[in-house]
């Protein structure tokens, strides 16, 4: 194990020199080398992964979507009484992405803490794993859950600003919104 990382291709190059200089029949190799297929599996598993959360983050960005576009549905007479008292186009825009804004935030806040919580409890079981397969897939006998601060505030940013631009098109359908349109609608 090397201090300096930056040097492992020198420490390669001249460990092997001294293997040939002196007959003995190995090879000194980058740890991504010897272990090639399990850093190739497990950079598969990681995008496999990484591809799912990205499938689940469209879906709810899309729910979160509909949920927005129904309110302003339901919010037709009072977009439209706004309107007519005078409200302007950026007065409506902030009202929905401030409330948009608001609910994500502490939904991920709220999110956090109990995924913080159920990783402190999963922690606490000690899940072993049994099978040897599973352990150098694993890479390890037991199964630990590490949220790092940078995962969590990736994921607090992503959330928020998915948010604000799902806020978008259902902010466009509550600026066509006339007052008219919605006496009508009443």
């Amino acid at each position: 194990k090397l201090n300096n990382s930056a040097a492992t291709e020198k420490v390669i190059y001249d460990l092997n020199q001294i293997f040939a200089e002196k007959s003995i029949l190995c090879r000194a190799v980058s740890w991504e080398q010897a272990g090639w297929s399990y850093v190739t599996m497990t950079g598969m598993l990681s995008g496999v992964f990484t591809g799912m959360v990205f499938l689940l983050a469209v879906v709810v960005f899309i729910v979160i979507m509909n949920t927005l576009i129904v309110s302003v549905i339901e919010r037709t007479s009072e977009i439209g009484t706004m309107k007519a008292l005078g409200a302007s186009r950026k007065f409506i825009k902030k009202l929905f992405f401030v409330e948009a804004i608001s609910i994500s935030v502490i939904a991920s806040l709220l999110g956090i803490i109990i995924a913080l919580i159920l990783c402190g409890c999963l922690n606490a079981c000690d899940i072993s794993i049994a099978n040897d397969n599973a352990k150098i897939f694993l890479g390890g006998g037991s199964i630990g859950f590490i949220p790092t601060f940078g995962s969590i505030l990736g994921t607090f940013i992503a959330i928020v600003a998915g948010s604000a631009f799902a806020n978008l098109y259902p902010v466009s359908l509550a600026l066509k919104i006339t007052p008219l349109k919605a006496m009508n609608q009443e």
